[in-house]
């Protein structure tokens, strides 16, 4: 039985799923569980939920060949970020800005004569 929206016409089973994917307090007691295990009540974001573990299936990781691009392409990205972190950091020690937007803004808004 289920009230949840998601859930509710398949009496409240969820399907296959995965690590992660729930919200941290679900994920946490169905981790816990042992297959055919049921939860305590856990309290998540959308109430109350009884959990019950009917079986677990290991995950072959995918094989590199299918993942290298996108795996590239995050550790590029990574360091693109760590490089302007580096950068902006030692634009913010070296660099003095004169903000001078705050007069122009309050002479702008300032009624005319």
């Amino acid at each position: 039985m289920s009230d949840d929206t998601a859930s509710r016409e398949s009496g409240g089973v969820l399907g296959e799923i995965q690590p992660g994917s729930l919200p941290e307090e679900l994920d946490r007691a169905i981790t816990a569980l042992a297959a055919g295990g049921v939860s305590e009540p856990v309290q998540g974001p959308a109430g109350w939920h009884v959990l019950r573990l009917v079986s677990r299936r290991a995950v072959e990781p995918p094989p590199f060949a299918s993942v290298r691009d996108r795996l590239y392409a995050a550790l590029v990205n990574r360091e693109m970020l760590r490089q302007r972190g580096i950068y902006l950091r030692e634009l913010r020690r070296t660099v003095s800005i004169d903000d001078r937007l705050d007069a122009t803004r309050a002479a702008a808004a300032a009624p005319s004569r």
